[in-house]
């Protein structure tokens, strides 16, 4: 006889406590695997200077506080024209600070210009693997480990949808 209740077989009781198990199951073993994977560099005592702290938001925020650097120590006007040439002491400002100067005193990006990030790709992939092996930031092996991580709980979506869907039909 068939019971309309029932779930591929499985009465509609015994599969929600089998599958609110799995869900369970799946979410810890997802969150086992992530603190197994690749182990990374001990932060205590990492000081981070203004551009390494905006690199932890975005590629954009880096820019930025490059930008407001270069303006702190008068070497660019607000409108980002260069008010004078890089000192010694301007070397203090970080490598990555002298890429945006060199980048806005070629002449070819203005302040306002959106491409300045995308100019300046080399300098900010370097910035962001210098953070990565500080263990600061996401590296491309975390990023993907994380993400094999997570299919247990994608296996547990796929069930409750497919639920769905027979329901349905």
């Amino acid at each position: 006889m068939y019971n309309e209740s029932a779930t591929w077989g499985i009465p509609s009781e015994t599969f929600l406590v089998v599958y609110v198990a799995a869900a369970v199951l799946a979410v810890g073993l997802a969150v086992f695997l992530r603190s197994r994977g690749t182990a990374s560099a001990p932060t205590a005592g990492v000081r981070l200077d203004p551009v390494q702290a905006g690199m932890l938001t975005s590629d954009d925020r880096a820019v930025a506080a490059s930008l407001t650097l270069l303006r702190g120590a008068d070497l660019i006007s607000a409108d980002g024209t260069v008010l004078r040439a890089w000192g010694v002491a301007d070397n203090a400002l970080g490598s990555f600070t002298r890429a945006v100067y060199d980048e806005l005193a070629s002449g070819r990006s203005a302040l306002g210009n959106l491409r300045l990030p995308g100019r300046l790709q080399a300098p900010l992939d370097h910035l962001r693997s210098t953070l990565v092996a500080q263990g600061l930031l996401t590296g491309p092996a975390q990023k993907a480990w994380n993400r094999r991580a997570s299919l247990p709980i994608l296996v547990v979506v796929a069930v409750g949808v497919a639920r769905l869907v027979s329901g349905f039909a």
